[in-house]
């Protein structure tokens, strides 16, 4: 009876407690009184009185059912007699009271003892009255005993109020406190980042550092947009302890975090449940619980996405939301300023026409690579000068838009095919630069052999609408040279690899040249011999008409080098006649543009397969026109035109363009036209294979005094005998 009365009475001092709660926030207007009486006539006689009164009452025989009802429901007074079975009223108070502390207890007895009084008040009676009572005297201790418990009631109700109301003040406190340590560190970062806008790769590892300080959740991941495809997110960091799995560029219609890359409006405290996720397997692997997708966004433009995830719950408060709306609003006002300024300095070290880097970059960049190499940093750099032989033709046949795509189109190739450490440059109009830092003159071959390659691979197979009627190929020389070759400073490699493109593009190389080679085939020659003759309009003369002899090679392909071949033989045959340096030089340069004027024949005409007819031939003859005309816009050059139209006039008058007969016609055209004449019955032709040299000189013969100018003939078929008739 005991273990169940002790087991009776916490369950309903813990239900009294939950009841208490319920009531004293409410306003009792009327009072709830249990009555335990063991004699029925007073306990009738009683319940009456307090009924009168207009109270509750709620009667018990005897003091267990009294303390049963206690348990199932709350009261503001009990009255209860002492003398009763099982339970006296004595021992009732003691239970009552471990229930209930504040309960108000009126004790009644008809046997009135003045220890059992002082004993009752001492263990917490209100009051104690004895039999016989007069009825107002019991009125009076109800009414003074349910005064006291309103106003306990009051009390109890104002102390729990005052307390929630300290527990909402310590709260607020504290989160104003936390608020205030992440606004200061918000603020600090804030200009930390300001300071540091140059620096974008320390300003996007910065970000997730900070979330971690002011939220410490389990990872933090950060997307920026892609400059390029404005519908990928490219993965920029991502921050976390004993992270599983990868996360790779993000699409940006996908999930959370397409969501809110699309609207730009941040979503907070999402369960993995709320919404498709990119990565399930990610998610479960680290085990997260919820987590905030917020944007990037400055002037209405998203530049990136914070992904910040929790593996324990963890709702974000409102003042925390905003906390991470403005670091967000922060962090993406600096992200744009440090990309514009990473726009700007690109601008400034890159061609706008074909994305590789500017020649002040180049010049800025090589001497940084010398000096790498001066402190040994690495053994070697090589350098390779570039030019295009032909784009001044496609400028003035087909206009310098048709020029501009030429050169983009070279533009991509060489930056598609150097190395990630290459600097590619644009170093002049239709001039590169390309810097091999740590590699010598071997590999820097390899990679201009790859870009050679591609070229041709463009020729053969490009589609590009505004390069259909491109009179030649597009062709480009290289000048190898690295420090390995005896430089040591920027000017001297630079100026080393242009004599080496210089000698490539007049004939000593096909398409490149590397000058450690040509020192070791010219074992007499200097840079300083080089760097004196270069001055001369005479070498620049050179220059380009053997740019211009390469065009006339590009364009008709059968009869490649045909120009410089006939250059070479006509120089030789001029010197049998002990000529003038003079005339020897002008002879020289007439062989190499004789043919110049093919540049503007129909490809269809050049490469005809059978005998040209009437109308082609007299469009083939039109090529001498073309080939003054062009010469004519050439500076310095306007010595060479009536070579040119000399060399296919006849001795006996019968040529064209003019008819010109015998001495009329400039010695140098004689001279071009036999040498032309001979070497093109030597090579196989579309329409016709090669014939034999003794073909060929009875040829000249039956046509000397006709065609040909018989004393050129005769010193001809003399030099020819002079190399035994290997002329090619």
């Amino acid at each position: 009876f005991d273990i169940r009365l002790v087991e009776k009475t916490l369950e309903a001092a813990v239900y009294h407690k939950k009841l208490l709660e319920e009531y004293q926030e409410e306003e009792i207007k009327i009072p709830r009184v249990l009555l335990i009486e063991d004699d029925k006539d007073c306990r009738n006689m009683i319940e009456c009185i307090i009924r009168e009164m207009g109270y509750d009452v709620t009667a018990a025989s005897n003091g267990l059912e009294g303390l049963q009802l206690f348990n199932q429901s709350y009261f503001e007074i009990v009255v209860s007699d002492i003398n009763m079975p099982e339970i006296d009223g004595i021992t009732l108070q003691e239970k009552l009271k471990e229930i209930d502390p504040h309960v108000v207890l009126i004790l009644i007895t008809g046997y009135p003892d003045i220890d059992i009084a002082v004993r009752t008040i001492k263990g917490g009676a209100y009051d104690f009255i004895c039999k016989p009572f007069d009825p107002d005297t019991l009125k009076m201790s109800i009414r003074n005993a349910w005064e006291k418990q309103k106003f306990q009631y009051k009390m109890k109700t104002l102390t729990h109020k005052l307390q929630k109301i300290n527990k909402d003040l310590i709260f607020t406190e504290k989160r104003l406190e936390d608020q205030t340590i992440k606004l200061r560190e918000l603020s600090n970062f804030t200009s930390h980042m300001v300071s540091k806008f140059e620096f974008i790769d320390e300003i996007v590892s910065s970000i997730p550092d900070m979330i971690t300080n002011l939220f410490n959740p389990c990872i933090v991941r950060l997307w920026i947009k892609d400059n390029e495809d404005a519908d990928v997110l490219r993965r920029v960091v991502q921050k976390g302890s004993e992270i599983k799995g990868s996360v790779n560029n993000s699409d940006a219609g996908a999930g959370a975090i397409g969501v809110v890359y699309q609207s730009g409006v941040p979503l907070c405290n999402i369960g993995i449940n709320d919404l498709p996720v990119e990565d399930p397997a990610y998610y479960r692997d680290n085990k997260i619980v919820n987590y905030n997708v917020l944007p990037l966004k400055a002037g209405g433009e998203i530049f990136g996405i914070l992904w910040i995830a929790f593996s324990k719950a963890r709702m974000l408060e409102d003042y925390e939301k905003g906390i991470l709306v403005s670091f967000c609003d922060v962090s993406a006002i600096t992200i744009k300023n440090s990309l514009l300024y990473e726009d700007v300095k690109k601008d400034a070290i890159t061609d706008q026409l074909t994305g590789l880097k500017n020649r002040r970059y180049a010049n800025m960049r090589i001497e940084e690579e010398i000096l790498r190499v001066k402190r040994q940093e690495y053994c070697n750099i090589a350098v390779a000068m570039a030019d295009m032989s032909n784009f001044k033709l496609i400028n003035d046949t087909l206009g310098h838009h048709a020029g501009d795509i030429v050169l983009q189109h070279i533009g991509h190739i060489i930056n598609e095919n150097v190395r990630t450490t290459d600097i590619a440059a644009r170093y002049g109009g239709d001039e590169f630069l390309l810097i091999f830092p740590g590699t010598d003159c071997h590999d820097a071959e390899k990679v201009v052999k790859k870009i050679i390659g591609k070229i041709a691979e463009f020729n053969n197979n490009h589609n590009d609408p505004a390069l259909k009627n491109m009179p030649i190929e597009i062709a480009l020389h290289f000048g190898i040279c690295c420090t390995g070759c005896g430089s040591s400073e920027a000017s001297e490699i630079l100026s080393k690899a242009d004599y080496a493109l210089y000698e490539c593009k007049t004939g000593h190389g096909e398409y490149f040249l590397n000058y450690d080679t040509l020192v070791k085939e010219r074992p007499f020659f200097s840079g300083e011999a080089f760097a004196l003759t270069s001055v001369f309009e005479k070498e620049l003369a050179n220059r380009i008409a053997y740019s211009l002899a390469n065009l006339i090679d590009q364009k008709d392909r059968k009869t490649r080098n045909h120009s410089k071949l006939v250059s070479r033989l006509s120089v030789r045959l001029a010197k049998t006649f002990f000529f003038s340096d003079e005339l020897i030089y002008r002879v020289k340069l007439g062989g190499l543009l004789h043919d110049i004027g093919k540049l503007g024949t129909p490809p269809d005409i050049l490469n005809k397969s059978s005998i040209l007819d009437d109308e082609e031939m007299s469009i083939m003859r039109e090529h001498t026109r073309v080939g003054v005309k062009i010469i004519s816009n050439v500076h310095n050059f306007e010595w060479l035109i009536p070579i040119i139209e000399g060399v296919h006039e006849r001795w006996d008058g019968n040529g064209y363009p003019k008819g010109l007969k015998e001495e009329e016609i400039p010695v140098e055209s004689r001279i071009i036209s036999v040498v032309d004449a001979y070497l093109s019955m030597r090579t196989d032709r579309p329409y016709r294979k090669a014939i034999s040299d003794n073909e060929a000189i009875e040829i000249l013969l039956n046509n000397s005094g006709k065609q040909f100018d018989p004393k050129i003939v005769r010193g001809f078929l003399q030099t020819q005998r002079q190399v035994s008739g290997r002329l090619v």
